[in-house]
């Protein structure tokens, strides 16, 4: 070996392991589609069989309620590997309290299409309740819909 040329494989390789580790791994948002809604989960990653996941995000279409979040979880069954699904249990709170939406979604892998939506919402009082069904779909190129607060 030439005199250095350990010292310089050690850089070179030093190098390319930080080039590696300082490229992010960051999940894409994830989104379903259900009667005129879309479900937008920012940064989202399905989870694996038997596991559960974090979703943070909102929804874009709700009449009146451009601003609302939504939190919840998903978790996929690891019962039948041959027929794999996610269950969604996603809370969403539109501004100012107006409504709160309570929704369970189960969607049929692999394709991830023709889910079960079940929807149950409170609003100034009322009590609705929804169905429907729920596909992953591409996500649309929106800003998040949140407004934010006027600075004091």
């Amino acid at each position: 070996m030439k005199p250095g040329s350990a010292r310089r494989a050690l850089a070179i390789a030093l190098v390319l392991t930080a080039a590696g580790a300082a490229a992010p791994s960051l999940a894409a948002d994830f989104c379903m589609s259900s009667a005129g809604l879309t479900y937008v989960g920012k940064s989202f990653r399905l989870p694996r069989p038997g596991k559960c996941a974090s979703w943070q995000g909102f929804i874009l279409g709700l009449p009146g309620a451009a601003d609302n979040t939504s939190t919840g979880t998903a978790c996929a069954s690891s019962a039948d590997p041959l027929e794999p699904h996610v269950d969604f249990a996603i809370t969403t709170m539109v501004e100012g309290g107006a409504a709160v939406i309570f929704d369970h979604v189960s969607l049929p892998g692999p394709a991830f299409t023709g889910g079960d939506r079940d929807t149950s919402t409170l609003a100034d009082g009322f009590v609705g309740s929804f169905a429907g069904t729920t596909s992953k779909v591409a996500c649309p190129t929106a800003v998040v819909p949140i407004q934010s607060l006027p600075r004091r």
